[in-house]
């Protein structure tokens, strides 16, 4: 998995090179996470759930740790992959959803609202244990800004393609509802995962080793440069995997005929 995600980092940085984008490369740069360890998430946010439930950020944190996205309900690159990512590896995670840990996922695209959020849920993760107990919230532009900050996003709009382009991160928050680590959603294992909830049940707070590299940025204009970059990108990473299968198998027969050689001798 670790290497799957260097090959989309490296991939991504080579196509963003060529694309033609709305946006220079001193916005795309802008669009990231600056690390708030240890800072708290303001607690009075009230957001809504699909059903259009309101809830403000402590109810739904319920003194539990948490993990948290900060996404766009109508992307069409990378957000999907990251929340499908997130779900199957929390499969084989041993702690309860809901009961011992909370999933929040917020949509920063003040055009996002619970129609929007319940899409984006049906249409990736659909009818499993993981969006059933997950909370896929909205709220206006004032609320998701005051968490936003609060975390340390920083976003990039295209106006002229309708795009945002975003840092991926999984937020990971302790029960008392303080930031305590900043996880990559594409290099995630459940040995990470399980690890990663448990110290943040202690309150303990982790640096991230590295900044999170893998932008979320596309377009579907009439040439469709950026959308044809992920598509490509998404392509290769499947070569790759594939490359790596075969060449396992490869192997795997090659040492069984010569052990067989070496038995017969």
């Amino acid at each position: 998995m670790h290497a799957l995600r260097a090959a989309l980092v490296a991939l991504t940085l080579l196509a963003s090179g060529t694309a033609e984008a709305g946006l220079t490369r001193d916005d795309i740069a802008r669009a990231r996470f600056t690390e708030r360890i240890g800072e708290a998430l303001p607690q009075d946010v009230v957001l809504r759930e699909v059903d259009g439930t309101p809830r403000d950020i402590g109810t739904l944190l319920g003194g539990k740790p948490a993990l948290v996205l900060l996404l766009d309900y109508t992307c069409t690159t990378l957000c999907g992959v990251a929340v499908s990512a997130l779900a199957d590896a929390l499969t084989h995670v041993p702690f309860r959803q809901d009961a011992d840990y909370r999933v929040l996922v917020v949509g920063f695209n003040p055009a996002d609202g619970p129609a929007q959020a319940a899409a984006f849920r049906d249409a990736h993760v659909g009818a499993t244990g993981f969006a059933a107990k997950a909370h896929f919230l909205s709220g206006t532009p004032e609320a998701v800004g005051r968490i936003a900050r609060a975390v340390g996003l920083t976003i990039s709009y295209d106006a002229e393609h309708r795009q945002f382009a975003h840092p991926f991160g999984v937020l990971l928050v302790t029960p008392a509802g303080r930031v305590a680590r900043y996880l990559d959603p594409l290099a995630l294992t459940p040995f990470d995962l399980r690890l990663a909830l448990a110290e943040a049940d202690d309150g303990r707070f982790v640096t991230a080793a590295d900044r999170l590299a893998l932008l979320c940025y596309g377009w579907d204009a009439v040439t469709g440069v950026h959308t044809l970059a992920i598509r490509r990108i998404l392509a290769a990473a499947c070569l790759l995997t594939a490359f790596a299968v075969g060449a396992a198998v490869a192997f795997g027969l090659w040492r069984e005929r010569r052990s067989l050689e070496l038995s017969s001798e």
